[in-house]
């Protein structure tokens, strides 16, 4: 093994996540969308990320205890595998796909196991302070197109016939995301962060900032309307209060605190709701955009996911073993499928299935289903048996990483959002996920570690 020296190996991670998460916000953000500037971040990117992975790969031993890295390593390879077993599809996209998910589970999610806790916390509430300005920043420019009423909307011929919106479009916000739903899990996540820092800080000023924050992010998701956002924010509120009441366990009655946990769910998925229906009835009276999507969905709650679902259900049982590989999607389904609804429909060609699972199992068929089953089920037996032991001193940040993670996966049964999407929250889940379990295996503490010394920044 060949040790790299620490200020090389930490100049060059930093150098690449700061440049990675560049390269996802731009990608995020509808007023950078298709612009070259989003190209020649992901070249700059994509060359660090390749030295990041060399020096990982010459000193692999220090990783190899990673809790549930395997999973990643079989992930990886059941995508490539299914490239070549198609590869009369292979595109310059599946390639890209391959880099990602080697940044993903090989850089972002991988922690070596002598890089103690306090590193580890203090890297990761770095991140939390860019992803928060970040989700700020855009949800400012957001709320002001909407007082403007700002409005820009076209169809992307290289993207599949999507439908690009910037502004206040088709009775929701879009603002300055690149979708609403993207940019509500995003405003759930920054409420989990400004919550944590608000606890974790005493001074008036910044809880005041931040609680305007949260509030921000939430008149956002009341304005995108976005359920995916409400029932992400229910699943915060719900996990706020689960940690309560484990806290006091000794006071509060199992019954009770069931109770709360799912009051605490039903309440925060409303929130945004009650905050939309407040903001309809002050537009009547002053003559303002009322949020009203124009369409009704009584007849199809799931606004086409269910038949989404359906059709990638179709494709992926025309090749279960290899699956089809995801950027072979609308290709493949027209030369097999041409009335599947993907393609059939008269929106435009779903070129994602609007669910993590569904993609997995079209794109890497059952093997990649039952890989993503196993580092899910071996991620909750690793919570359930650590969590107590690794709660001393740090049951704030394990139930932010915890409440950040759970967000993204819930997030991720409706959208794109860790796998085959790339985003802020992609980026945000592998950091969390890494994080957290390997906090949870022991987190590199040291013998006689003092756990008030990860407190600082």
């Amino acid at each position: 093994m060949i040790r790299i020296p620490e200020k090389t190996e930490q100049l060059t991670e930093l150098s690449f996540k700061a440049l990675f998460f560049l390269y996802v916000g731009l990608g995020s953000c509808s007023l950078t969308y298709g612009r070259s500037v989003i190209s020649w971040v992901m070249y700059a990117a994509f060359l660090m990320g390749g030295v990041v992975l060399l020096m990982r790969l010459l000193s692999l031993r220090r990783y190899v205890r990673m809790p549930l890295l395997i999973c990643g390593v079989l992930m990886w390879l059941s995508c490539a595998a299914a490239a070549a077993a198609n590869l009369s599809y292979f595109t310059t996209r599946t390639a890209v796909i391959l880099i990602l998910w080697a940044f993903y589970f090989f850089i972002l999610y991988a922690q070596p196991e002598d890089r103690d806790s306090p590193r580890l916390l203090r890297e990761f509430r770095g991140l939390s302070l860019v992803y928060l300005a970040w989700v700020t920043v855009l949800a400012l420019i957001s709320v002001g197109m909407l007082a403007a009423r700002y409005e820009v909307h076209y169809r992307d011929p290289a993207n599949g016939m999507y439908e690009v919106a910037i502004g206040f479009f088709s009775g929701r916000l879009w603002g300055a995301f690149q979708d609403p739903n993207l940019g509500s899990v995003m405003c759930v996540g920054g409420i989990a962060l400004c919550v944590y820092w608000i606890i974790e800080k005493k001074s008036a000023a910044l809880r005041t900032a931040l609680g305007v924050d949260i509030a921000l992010f939430v008149f956002y998701m009341a304005c995108s309307d976005s359920r995916n956002g409400m029932v992400c924010l229910g699943v915060l509120s719900a996990l706020g209060m689960l940690w309560i009441m484990v806290k006091n366990k000794d006071k509060v009655n199992p019954l009770l605190a069931a109770i709360v946990v799912l009051t605490g769910f039903v309440c925060g998925m409303l929130l945004a709701q009650l905050v939309q229906e407040l903001y309809n009835s002050l537009m009547e009276v002053t003559g303002g955009p009322l949020i009203n999507r124009g369409y009704s969905m009584e007849g199809d709650l799931s606004n086409r996911r269910l038949s989404i679902w359906r059709s990638g259900l179709e494709l992926g049982l025309t090749r279960p073993v290899t699956g089809i590989s995801f950027p072979a999607v609308v290709d493949y389904a027209k030369d097999h499928l041409p009335d599947t609804y993907i393609i059939s429909n008269d929106l435009w060609e779903f070129n994602t299935f609007d669910s993590e699972p569904v993609n997995i199992f079209v794109s890497q068929g059952i093997p990649g289903v039952l890989i993503l089953g196993a580092w899910v089920l071996g991620a909750v037996w690793i919570f359930f048996k650590n969590i107590a032991a690794a709660a001393s001193g740090r049951d704030r940040e394990l139930f932010l990483l915890t409440a950040l993670c759970c967000i993204m996966a819930v997030s991720a049964l409706f959208q794109g959002t860790m796998f085959y999407q790339t985003s802020p929250n992609t980026f945000m889940f592998w950091c969390a996920f890494g994080t957290l379990l390997r906090l949870l295996r022991g987190g590199g503490r040291k013998a006689g570690e003092d756990d008030e010394e990860v407190r600082p920044i």
